[in-house]
């Protein structure tokens, strides 16, 4: 990646970047970590971690130590992680195939991610394992995975370890011919964890770029701040502030911005949905910038007030100078999931019977399903939107081709990180899911010729 020209008046020291850093060399995990990140080191054993609240395996608990002797694969996963589960059939059968030689353990985060919830993730398993039949051995356990702060990095997050215990690879996905060349002594073509943010986050070369009192800047670096956010929203596009500025975002978000101005678009609520496809249209030989752990960082700070119109531009911009692609809104044939009724009888069957509107989830968690009561079918689309953009067809929009405007009542008793579990479930209400095509605007992005 090319660094962005940056402009800067009045620098201050580096004292904020310094205070930063010593903070996050503080923080220790009892997992032997790299000195630099929160990872397990390549070469060096891992740890006897003892697991203490295991199904599919003979007792309750498990240590590290008990598993010597086969290749161990450590799988981190958590509740709303789709590829996360979406996977677990494949490992399943992984598991079956080289049973003789690789134990898999998929390690789930049981802790709640939101306020006091409980979590459900061993309830989404309980489900996985009746519609898939699996036999996988699965720990609950959150203290590993906050002790090798996976949080910042995302799931999947899986840690190879060898037959004598010694950590070999870590990852974010594996295949059967990535296990069998591990068997065969070669060396597999894995995708390395890359971290974006929290511990060894990668930080801009600039360390001037945390500076406050500068006039003028327009910079984009990848992430070097925890979280992510866009400050402010820009819903017109006048402000009242001189800054804009967004942190942890992907960069075909960053492309989706810089070229329509709609800060949110993975939702059917927002007024581009319907006719932009969500991804871009890669005509490029190297997409690894547009990978999903790679995380970027852009800021414009002004003398007066910003429009959405400037920033827009000055991103565009940023854009081309880093990177060098050349972007531009074109008209394409895509394939689509259209949205549509068996029959025309399921209709009356789906409009409400009244009464107050409401969405229920089983048990406290949107994953497990819902019961909508006197709600807009949108809804729905909301729900395919959120949970399977990727998932469903590998970038493929949801179109609604039901007509449905009315509000309705539906009961979704389902898996809502298992595609084809969410489809069976619509089924029974007379709601189709089909592959199809349809006109739409499309980010293509280029190499500069």
């Amino acid at each position: 990646m090319r660094t962005a020209n940056v402009k800067f008046v009045c620098m201050n020291t580096i004292k904020l970047l310094l205070a930063l850093c010593s903070l996050l060399i503080s923080l220790t995990i009892k997992a032997q970590p790299d000195p630099q990140t929160s990872d397990p080191v390549i070469g060096q054993p891992f740890p006897n971690y003892s697991f203490q609240d295991i199904v599919g395996y003979p007792d309750r608990s498990l240590t590290i130590n008990e598993l010597k002797g086969k290749w161990l694969v450590l799988d981190f996963w958590n509740e709303f992680c789709a590829s996360c589960v979406s996977s677990f059939p494949k490992i399943d059968t992984l598991q079956r195939k080289f049973a003789n030689n690789v134990k898999f353990v998929l390690v789930g985060y049981n802790k709640p991610f939101f306020g006091n919830r409980t979590s459900a993730v061993k309830k989404v398993y309980e489900k996985l394992k009746a519609n898939f039949k699996l036999i996988l051995t699965v720990a609950f356990d959150s203290v590993l995975y906050d002790n090798l702060e996976i949080g910042g990095v995302g799931c999947p997050y899986i840690v190879i370890i060898d037959p004598n215990g010694i950590v070999r690879y870590l990852t974010e996905h594996v295949t059967e011919k990535d296990i069998q060349a591990i068997l065969n002594n070669e060396k597999p073509r894995l995708n390395k964890i890359k971290r974006a943010l929290g511990k060894g986050v990668q930080k801009s070369s600039d360390p001037n770029l945390i500076d406050t009192n500068y006039i003028y800047e327009t910079a984009i670096s990848k992430s070097f701040k925890s979280g992510y956010y866009i400050k402010p929203d820009l819903p017109t596009d006048s402000s009242s502030t001189n800054i804009f500025e967004l942190n942890g975002m992907t960069l075909d978000y960053l492309y989706r911005f810089a070229l329509t101005g709609e800060t949110y678009w993975d939702s059917y609520n927002y007024p581009l949905y319907k006719t932009f496809k969500f991804y871009p249209i890669l005509e490029i030989l190297d997409s690894s910038n547009f990978d999903s752990l790679n995380k970027f960082w852009f800021k414009l700070k002004l003398p007066y007030n910003i429009t959405k119109r400037e920033v827009m531009l000055t991103l565009q911009k940023s854009l081309y100078e880093s990177f060098g692609y050349s972007a531009t809104v074109e008209k394409r044939e895509v394939r689509c999931w259209k949205v549509l009724l068996k029959d025309s009888t399921y209709r009356s069957k789906l409009l409400t019977k009244g009464g107050n509107s409401s969405i229920t989830f089983r048990d406290n968690n949107k994953f497990l399903g819902a019961s909508i009561r006197n709600e807009p079918f949108k809804y729905i689309l909301i729900y395919l939107a959120a949970s399977f953009q990727q998932q469903g067809g590998k970038e493929f929009p949801f179109v609604d081709e039901t007509n449905i405007n009315e509000n309705v009542d539906i009961d979704i008793n389902a898996l809502l990180s298992d595609f084809n579990d969410f489809k069976r479930a619509l089924s029974k209400s007379g709601i189709e899911i089909k592959l199809g095509f349809k006109e739409m605007n499309c980010i293509v992005i280029r190499e500069n010729r």
